[in-house]
């Protein structure tokens, strides 16, 4: 089983409108990701902005385009990793083996911070249990990135967007139907 959720911030945005908030990804079970307050912190008598403003918020746009772009990669390649945004050693880890994709954080030092896709990862140091269940089928995993990035296009195309927004979100979608022909 695999599934991504997402929320668009109430917060000031960084760039455009709907390019920061929260992620997350469960795959059998395992969980990356957090998606303040559902997550059952209790934060009673605050607005959604005031959480926002103590919790933080993610580039979810990055990561979104991110892990479309990793769907996309796989249906060529067998492994690649995907950088964590926020964390200089945190990376996600991909390995296809024909319909079956097995999913594992891992951790190394990152070379260029700014590369968010690689092939190769050397010293890498897995962070949970290599006898945890990790396996999801392809087929699910493209399904599921197509859902949420459908949804989040149509929330984020909602929302009043700058000239930089309209600009990052044709790439998106570009990326996007790319990922549609392969599934």
């Amino acid at each position: 089983m695999f599934e991504l959720n997402y929320r668009i911030a109430q917060e000031e945005y960084m760039h455009f409108q709907g390019d920061k908030g929260y992620y997350r990804m469960i795959y059998n079970g395992n969980v990356y990701g957090v998606m303040y307050p559902e997550d059952g912190i209790n934060f009673e008598g605050l607005s959604q902005k005031e959480i926002e403003e103590i919790m933080g918020t993610e580039l979810l746009f990055i990561w979104l385009k991110t892990i479309t772009q990793v769907a996309v990669e796989l249906e060529s390649k067998d492994y690649l990793v995907m950088g964590a945004v926020e964390n200089s050693t945190r990376w996600i880890e991909f390995e296809k083996n024909n319909d079956e994709l097995s999913i594992k954080e891992v951790y190394a030092e990152k070379e260029n911070p700014t590369q968010l896709i690689e092939y190769e990862l050397e010293n890498k140091v897995h962070a949970i249990s290599e006898n945890t269940n990790t396996k999801i089928l392809f087929s699910d995993f493209k399904q599921e990135i197509m859902r949420t990035i459908t949804s989040y296009l149509e929330d984020v195309l909602n929302l009043e967007q700058n000239d930089y927004g309209k600009e990052q979100i044709a790439n998106l979608e570009e990326i996007f139907e790319k990922l549609k022909k392969i599934a």
